[in-house]
C-alpha cells in the first residue's frame, strides 16, 4: 500500500502523535463561544465591614479543559484563570468560607457584566486588568459619566469596549446630554492622570436602543 492510499484502520486518540493531539485540542477549545461573567459585590457588616466580590459564569465552563492534563495545559494557553471569590479585607477573610475555585476566561471575547462599575475596585484589579469587554447597568444616565472617573476604569489597561445599559422602565433620556457631559469631564480627568491611555469604545443603550456611541481611541475632547 502506498503512502497516498487511504487508511482502513482507526487510530485511538491516545496513540496519535503528540503534535496532532495538541492541534485537535486547540481547534476544539477555540471553538467555544464567548461567555458572560457576572461580577457582583455585597457588603458584610459583622464582625467588621468588608466586601465579598464573586465572579460567576452564566453558562458552563469549557468541559474539555478538564478532560485530562494535556487538554488543560493547552486550555491554559488560551484561557486565563481568575479566582471566583475575593474578600476586600484580608483580616476578615477568615470569617468567610474559603473558595479556591477559578474561572477560565478568554478575555479577548468574554464579556463581564457589573451592576455598578463602582464595585470593580473591591475585586483585585490585577485580575481584572485584562478585561476587554465590559457591560454595566446604570440607573440614571445623569450619573453614568461620573462612574468612569470614580471606578478606576482607567486601571483596566486592556479595556476595549464599555456598554452602559439603562434599566428598563427608567425614563432617563432627558438626562442623556448631561450624562455625556459628565463622561467628557471624566475622560478629561483621566487624560491628565494617564496621558497615554487608549480610551475604550463607549455605547449607551436603553431598552435595546443604542442612544450614543463613542468610538474610543486617543482622547480628543469630543464625542
Amino acid at each position: 500500500m502506498t503512502s497516498s492510499s487511504p487508511t482502513t484502520s482507526f487510530e485511538p486518540f491516545p496513540r496519535l502523535p503528540v503534535e496532532l493531539r495538541l492541534e485537535i485540542w486547540y481547534f476544539a477549545l477555540i471553538s467555544y463561544p464567548a461567555q458572560t461573567f457576572r461580577l457582583k459585590t455585597r457588603k458584610i457588616w459583622k464582625p467588621h465591614k468588608y466586601h465579598i466580590t464573586t465572579i460567576r459564569a452564566t453558562a458552563p465552563q469549557p468541559a474539555l479543559a478538564h478532560a485530562n492534563q494535556e487538554a488543560r495545559l493547552e486550555a491554559l494557553e488560551h484561557f486565563s484563570q481568575i479566582p471566583t471569590t475575593r474578600v476586600s479585607n484580608t483580616s476578615s477573610a477568615q470569617n468567610y468560607p474559603p473558595d479556591h475555585k477559578c474561572a477560565l476566561v478568554n478575555f479577548s471575547i468574554d464579556v463581564f457584566t457589573v451592576e455598578r462599575i463602582l464595585d470593580i475596585p473591591y475585586y483585585s484589579l490585577e485580575s481584572l486588568k485584562q478585561i476587554q469587554l465590559l457591560r454595566a447597568v446604570v440607573k440614571d444616565l445623569l450619573f453614568f459619566g461620573q462612574d468612569l472617573q470614580d471606578s478606576y476604569l482607567s486601571q483596566v489597561d486592556a479595556l476595549r469596549e464599555v456598554e452602559f445599559t439603562v434599566l428598563e422602565g427608567q425614563d432617563s433620556r432627558e438626562h442623556l446630554e448631561e450624562g455625556v457631559e459628565r463622561m467628557v469631564d471624566s475622560f478629561d480627568w483621566v487624560r491628565k492622570k494617564k496621558p497615554n491611555w487608549i480610551f475604550p469604545k463607549v455605547k449607551i443603550v436603553e431598552d435595546g436602543v443604542v442612544l450614543r456611541v463613542y468610538e474610543g481611541g486617543a482622547w480628543t475632547g469630543e464625542v
